[in-house]
């Protein structure tokens, strides 16, 4: 995600000029911590930026509004040279590396994490779709929930019950058969209107 898309994605949950500071860093510039290279921003307001490196990108970004003791997960992006000996492994590593920076943002001061779900993953035809949708779609959790245990906020909660509900309508049996790239945007979002679910708008959350 670029710096614009970081900063529009921190504007939706509230924290207007969260990126607006942000100078920038790189893999050499971070410390080590375990198995990874990770550069903390300390923002004027006395926020602080956490950044998990590969050599090229950032594979994780978390904001800690120091004042709410929130971190909003902005950015998180998969390559086996997330971890120091470039060997990070799809899914698993993945997942370690989101509860390793979850623990990062504990220990600088953060109480819960929140984000949109933007997650995609890549077909084994090339296509992306999107990984939250689609796992709701096919097993009635998102990957953040079934993982990690993130839940909506209250203001989303009815929602999301609702759709889980409406859910059970669908041809369930069929749409597990389905290869994954036969749910592509617009048969997702035709699924997701049938649900009446808003998916997109819903703000995700997770005590640390």
């Amino acid at each position: 995600m670029t710096s614009a898309g970081i900063q529009r994605e921190l504007k939706r949950l509230g924290f207007d000029d969260a990126w607006i500071r942000y100078r920038g860093g790189s893999y050499e510039t971070a410390e080590t911590i375990g198995k990874y290279k990770v550069e903390f921003e300390v923002q004027a307001s006395g926020d602080l930026q956490c950044i998990i490196w590969n050599p090229e990108t950032p594979c994780i970004t978390i904001y800690i509004h120091m004042e709410s003791r929130t971190a909003v997960l902005s950015a998180l992006k998969y390559s086996p040279k997330c971890t120091i000996d470039g060997t990070m492994k799809r899914g698993e590593g993945t997942r370690e590396m989101l509860a390793a920076a979850f623990d990062i943002a504990k220990a600088r001061g953060a109480d819960r994490v929140q984000l949109h779900d933007e997650s995609t993953i890549t077909c084994e035809s090339g296509e992306t779709i999107k990984l939250g949708a689609f796992s709701f779609i096919r097993t009635g959790m998102t990957w953040y929930e079934k993982h990690f245990g993130f839940k909506p906020l209250p203001e989303f909660q009815e929602e999301y019950d609702v759709a889980k509900q409406l859910r059970k309508s669908l041809p369930l049996t069929e749409l597990r058969g389905k290869p994954c790239s036969y749910f592509d945007r617009k048969t997702t979002a035709r699924i997701l209107r049938e649900l009446d679910l808003d998916f997109g708008e819903i703000v995700w959350e997770k005590s640390l």
